[in-house]
Parts: structure tokens; sequence; C-alpha cells
């Protein structure tokens, strides 16, 4: 009798572990895949869409203002690479022309600039979309990625705080 629970219970366990490994490998797969069931369900925007409860309206209106920004810093993006390869180019010369690398750094500053300030605008853009506690948690997404970002940049020094951190870090208040 205890062996007939004992394969029942195996059994059970078994067909419980391959359904949670089905469900996360569908998962995983759909997650780079355009065409699945899931997509149609939840929408294309994801942990946005999770973490502020957007509407369907505030979806379409995101996605929207996303693929413009897109395809505008796309272009921007494509002209940056286009002027750091001429950047390397110049560096792997036997006798660089320090005037063309300034020059090209520059033009690579100005580069970023524009792109700063087309992100900017297009979070404020998101921003106006969006109800005052979506807002908060919002920015407090962006806040959060960039101090992940900056934190995986740098190299930490020990005990040392990042002044961008120091207001929004408790560890370090």
């Amino acid at each position: 009798m205890k062996k007939r629970y004992m394969v029942i219970a195996v059994i059970l366990l078994v067909i419980i572990n391959l359904s949670a490994l089905t469900t996360m490998g569908y998962n995983r797969y759909c997650r780079y895949r355009e065409n699945c069931r899931i997509r149609e369900q939840t929408g294309s925007c994801g942990y946005l869409c999770e973490k502020l409860a957007l509407s369907d309206t505030q979806v379409k209106t995101m996605e929207a203002a996303r693929q413009r920004f897109l395809d505008t810093a796309g272009k921007e993006n494509r002209e940056l690479t286009r002027a750091r390869l001429l950047l390397v180019d110049e560096l792997s010369r036997d006798l660089p022309d320090t005037a063309r690398i300034d020059d090209l750094c520059d033009r690579i500053a100005s580069i970023q600039g524009r792109l700063q300030r087309q992100a900017a605008r297009s979070i404020l853009n998101e921003k106006m979309i969006l109800d005052p506690v979506q807002r908060a948690g919002y920015l407090a997404i962006i806040r959060s990625r960039l101090l992940q970002d900056n934190a995986a940049a740098a190299p930490a020094s020990p005990g040392a705080a990042d002044p961008a951190c120091e207001p929004f870090c408790p560890q370090f208040n």
C-alpha cells in the first residue's frame, strides 16, 4: 500500500514539474517571437504595462510614441556609429590627425546631445499620457534603471557612494 502511494506521488510530481517546465519554456520562447498567443493576451508592452497598470488606450498611445522615438533615434544612432567608426579609423592611422580627432569627438558629442534631448522629449511625451500615480512609478523605473546602468558601468570603489544615488539609495542615507 505504501509503495502504491509513493508511485502515485512520484507520478503527480513528475506531471507538475513537466507542466511548470513547459510553461516556463513557452513563456521564454514567446519573449522573442511575435506570433505567440500569450502576446495577444498581454499585449507587447510587457514590463511597463504590468508595473504601471496601463489602460488599452494608454498602451496604444505609448507604443506609438515609442515607435516615433525609435525611428528618429535610430537615424541618430546610425550617424553616431558612423562617426565613431571614423574616429576609430583615424586613431588607427600611423600618424593620426589630432585636429580631425577633435572634430570627430565634437561631432560625436553633438550627436549624443541630440539623442539625449530626443530621449528627454520622449519621456516628457510619455509622462503626459500617464496619470499622476503612474507618472511616479514611471519615473521611479527610469531612475532605478539609470542607477543600475551607472553601477554596472562604473567600477565601484569600496565605501564610496555615487552622488547621483544619495537621495534614492537608503544604504547611503
